[in-house]
């Protein structure tokens, strides 16, 4: 009787399996299915620290296999502005505001609705890229109050873009929201 694709295999490894995809289209394969084994591997194979693991399942387990997803995750609240000054507005015309409302809301969830913040390390520290929604999720309630605010984040190298953004005179501690630079709606008789 010929195996079919979905018949059960007789004579292989019966061993579990678990698959992690990681930045950059790295791969990691392991013989466990079990989370603290699979964390430290991680840590070991992609250089993510155990705490800024987002570990994202791919798919139903098998009897076999399971598949992840691992992306970086960071606490927005340690991470430092690499701008002086923002616009009040998103490129695509939104306000910075809406973001704060929904955050607040809970209409939005940074970790896993929110675009990844690019960062980069530099001189012992990591800075954003991405310095409005860095903004708002430094200053949504959870984050006044003390409460962690993770957020995906996507490491890139110290380039061209961050030089030029690289405008803070006060460490990246903060930034001021500079005023619109269109015309405000006044009659001109």
């Amino acid at each position: 009787q010929a195996e079919t694709p979905c018949s059960p295999s007789h004579g292989r490894s019966s061993e579990f399996r678990t698959v992690v995809f990681g930045p950059g289209g790295q791969k990691l394969s392991l013989d466990t299915n079990k989370e603290s084994a699979i964390m430290r591997a991680i840590e070991s194979k992609f250089d993510i620290p155990l705490q800024e693991q987002h570990l994202l399942q791919e798919s139903a387990p098998s009897d076999q296999k399971q598949y992840y997803r691992v992306e970086r995750k960071m606490d927005a609240r340690q991470l430092r502005f690499t701008q002086s000054s923002i616009g009040p507005t998103f490129r695509d015309g939104r306000p910075i505001f809406q973001l704060l409302n929904d955050l607040n809301s809970g209409e939005l969830d940074p970790l896993r609705e929110l675009e990844q913040l690019d960062v980069v390390w530099h001189d012992g520290a990591w800075w954003s890229l991405s310095n409005r929604r860095l903004w708002a999720l430094k200053h949504c309630t959870v984050a006044m109050t003390g409460q962690c605010v993770f957020v995906r984040v996507r490491i890139r190298q110290l380039d061209k873009e961050f030089r030029e953004k690289y405008t803070s005179t006060n460490d990246g501690a903060s930034v001021i929201i500079s005023r619109s630079r269109s015309p405000s709606p006044v009659n001109s008789k």
